[in-house]
C-alpha cells in the first residue's frame, strides 16, 4: 500500500461532529485536524475526501448508534479500508504518552492517528481490534430486541403494580387473588358488584371446573358492592394493557432465545447454559455487553461492560469505592438476579453461593459469577464445579 498522509487516520466520534485526524510525518502533537460537522449535509463526501481507499483508519469503541454512520460511510464508499477500534483506557494511555496529558477532541484524533500510524508499521497494540461490520449489525439487532423485552416487562410490573393498588382500593381480596381476577378484568368485570352479577351468567355456568371453583372462591370473599366507575375503567385498561406486554415480551423472548442460538452466538450460549440458573435473557444480555467479544477480551474488561466493576478510591482510613455506573444496563440486572437464584437453595452447592457465605457481599459475588462466566468463554469449556 502506498503510505500518503491520508492513509493513517484518527477519528474521534462526536453527537454532532468527528474530528479527523492523519499522520503527516510531523510530531503527534502537531498532527493536522479537520472537524467535520453533521450539520453539513455534506459531511460524508468532506470525509471520504480525507480517506484514501486502503486507509487504515482508527477510532473508539463510542455508543453503536454514534459509531454506525462512520461505519456505514466507509462499507459503502471505502470498502478496501480498514476501521480500528481502540479500548478508551488505551487511548488515554497512549495520548498522555505521546501527545498532551490534557484531553479534547482534536488531541484524541491527534492519538488515534498515531495509533494507526503504528499499526500501519507493524506494531502490534494492545486493546486494539479490527471493526468487524456483520457482528457490529448483528449485536445491535440483538440490542433492540433486549432492550425492547426489558422495556416491555418493566412497563408490565409498573402496570401490575398499579392494578394491585387500584384492586386493594376496591377489595383486599382482588389485589390478593389477582392471577384469578385479572382475566375478568381485562373483558370488564372489575368490582366485587361485576364478579357477583357474574356469577349469575350462563358463561360462568359453562366455566371449566377449576375456573369456575377458583372465580366462586373470590367472589365468596368479595362483598356485593359497586366500586368508583373511573377506577374500575382504569382498572380494566390496564389489565389489557399487561396482556399485551406480556404477548409483546413473549414473542420478543422467542426472538432473542432464536438468536442467541445462532452463529456467532450459538457456541457460547451453549457453554454459559451450563452454568446452574442461567436464563436465555441474561446470556444475550452479556453477548451485547461485551459486543460479540467475550471470548477474546479479559475478565476486567467482562467485568467493566457488565457494570460490576466498582471504582476503588481508597486512602489511609478513607474509602471512597463506588458503584460503576458505567456498563450495559440490562446486563447488571440480569447478572444480579443470576446471583440471587444461585444463592437459593434450589440450585444446591455452588461457587457463588460459597463466595457468598464467605464474603457477604453481593457485589463481590456478582464479580465472581462475571469472573466464571469470563472463564467459560476463554476457555472453551463448560461449567464445571467439583464442590468446596
Amino acid at each position: 500500500m502506498t503510505l500518503t498522509p491520508h492513509s493513517h487516520i484518527g477519528v474521534d466520534v462526536g453527537k454532532k461532529a468527528l474530528d479527523v485526524s492523519w499522520h503527516d510525518g510531523s510530531s503527534p502533537r502537531k498532527y493536522p485536524v479537520a472537524r467535520i460537522e453533521y450539520e453539513d449535509t455534506l459531511w460524508y463526501t468532506r470525509l471520504l475526501d480525507l480517506i484514501d481507499p486502503d486507509a487504515l483508519i482508527v477510532a473508539e469503541p463510542t455508543g453503536w448508534h454514534l459509531l454506525t454512520p462512520l461505519a456505514t460511510v466507509l462499507s459503502l464508499w471505502r470498502p478496501s479500508a480498514q476501521l480500528w477500534l481502540l479500548n478508551t483506557t488505551q487511548t488515554k494511555a497512549i495520548r498522555k504518552a505521546f501527545v498532551s496529558s490534557s484531553k479534547t477532541d482534536a488531541l484524541d484524533a491527534r492519538t488515534l492517528a498515531l495509533v494507526a500510524h503504528k499499526l500501519g508499521q507493524g506494531e502490534e497494540i494492545i486493546g486494539l481490534k479490527l471493526f468487524d461490520q456483520h457482528l457490529a449489525s448483528v449485536i445491535g439487532d440483538l440490542r433492540l430486541r433486549v432492550n425492547a423485552y426489558v422495556r416491555a416487562t418493566r412497563f408490565g410490573t409498573r402496570a401490575r403494580n398499579q392494578i394491585n393498588a387500584f384492586g386493594h382500593s376496591l377489595w383486599p381480596s382482588l389485589a390478593i387473588r389477582r392471577a384469578t381476577w385479572m382475566p375478568l378484568a381485562a373483558q370488564g368485570i372489575v368490582t366485587p358488584a361485576d364478579l357477583h352479577r357474574y356469577a349469575l351468567t350462563p358463561e360462568f355456568a359453562d366455566l371449566h371446573h377449576a375456573s369456575r371453583a377458583a372465580i366462586a372462591r373470590l367472589i365468596n370473599e368479595c362483598s356485593n358492592i359497586e366500586g368508583n366507575p373511573i377506577v374500575a375503567t382504569s382498572i380494566s385498561e390496564l389489565a389489557n394493557q399487561i396482556r399485551l406486554y406480556e404477548l409483546q415480551a413473549e414473542t420478543l423472548e422467542q426472538q432473542i432465545i432464536a438468536a442467541i442460538e445462532c452463529p456467532p452466538f450459538a457456541e457460547l450460549t451453549a457453554l454459559w447454559r451450563t452454568v446452574p440458573a442461567a436464563s436465555d435473557i441474561a446470556i444475550a444480555c452479556l453477548h451485547v455487553a461485551t459486543q460479540g467479544y467475550a471470548s477474546d477480551i479479559g475478565v476486567d474488561s467482562f467485568k467493566s461492560a457488565c457494570g460490576v466493576s466498582p471504582l476503588s478510591s481508597i486512602s489511609g482510613d478513607i474509602n471512597k469505592t463506588r458503584k460503576n455506573r458505567k456498563g450495559y444496563r440490562p446486563a447488571m440486572g440480569q447478572l444480579h438476579l443470576w446471583a440471587m437464584r444461585l444463592l437459593s437453595p434450589n440450585f444446591g452447592k455452588n461457587p457463588i453461593l460459597d463466595y457468598h457465605d464467605r464474603t457477604q457481599d453481593m457485589a463481590a459475588t456478582k464479580a465472581k459469577l462475571v469472573r466464571i462466566l469470563s472463564g467459560i468463554a476463554r476457555s472453551g469449556q463448560p461449567y464445571h464445579y467439583s464442590g468446596s
